[in-house]
């Protein structure tokens, strides 16, 4: 495997975990004001649903997706899924100002999908980067570990 940097790979892991931590606030609170606009109420069901429904389904096709990135190739699925990440904050644009709840869970659907694309490419990516040496695996593995947590811990405070 040629050697290339991991920094795009990590900056990139950053980069949906502070969208995965922003969204959820913003979300709620988006759906709220539309709720509070148009006379009805929401509950605190209807916005944890918002992030039921990117875990549920980041973590339900996160194996199916690395399965397949070993079988096709991971540039697949790193090119593929931050298009669906871009093609689901776009249509936020479009969120219907009647009953947005289920329109914004099929986005958070949508974003759960890009996730489970990008996650186990990237990680399949470090794994085969770093193949020949143990310590370049630790060092790599808990610089993605820290993108992820810092991302979302970013995310909920941009949020």
């Amino acid at each position: 495997m040629p050697r290339r940097s991991v920094i795009p790979l990590l900056v990139g892991t950053f980069i949906l975990r502070l969208n995965g931590g922003a969204a959820n606030i913003i979300l709620g609170r988006f759906l709220a004001e539309l709720a509070l606009r148009h006379g009805r109420t929401i509950t605190n069901i209807n916005v944890g649903l918002l992030a039921v429904a990117f875990f549920v389904t980041e973590l339900t096709l996160a194996p199916v997706m690395g399965a397949l990135s070993d079988r096709w190739g991971r540039r697949f699925f790193l090119t593929l899924g931050p298009i669906l990440g871009l093609i689901q904050v776009v249509l936020l644009l479009f969120t219907p100002s009647e009953n947005p709840l289920p329109y914004l869970l099929s986005l958070q659907v949508l974003a759960g999908i890009s996730s489970a694309m990008q996650v186990p490419a990237v990680l399949g990516y470090l794994a085969d980067y770093t193949a020949q040496n143990p310590e370049r695996r630790m060092r790599f593995m808990s610089f993605y570990e820290l993108a992820t947590s810092g991302g979302l811990a970013a995310g909920v405070a941009v949020g």
